[in-house]
């Protein structure tokens, strides 16, 4: 389970998320420190962009 801490746990910090098994990231939901965490989905993916020279313009 991804949980997402929302206070500081040793050596997390807040704002960082990790996976846990489901006993233990309920253990610290229930301490206050994290809370679930579940990857936003988006509608569509895009390639990056490749942005590498391929040709460059200038002759050596």
């Amino acid at each position: 389970m991804l949980i997402k801490f929302i206070k500081r746990y040793s050596p997390y910090q807040s704002g960082e998320i990790a996976g846990f098994e489901d006993k233990e990231a309920m253990r610290l939901i229930n301490l206050g420190v994290a809370e679930h965490y579940s990857i936003p989905q988006t509608e569509s993916f895009e390639a990056p962009v490749d942005r590498m020279v391929r040709k460059p313009k200038v002759k050596k």
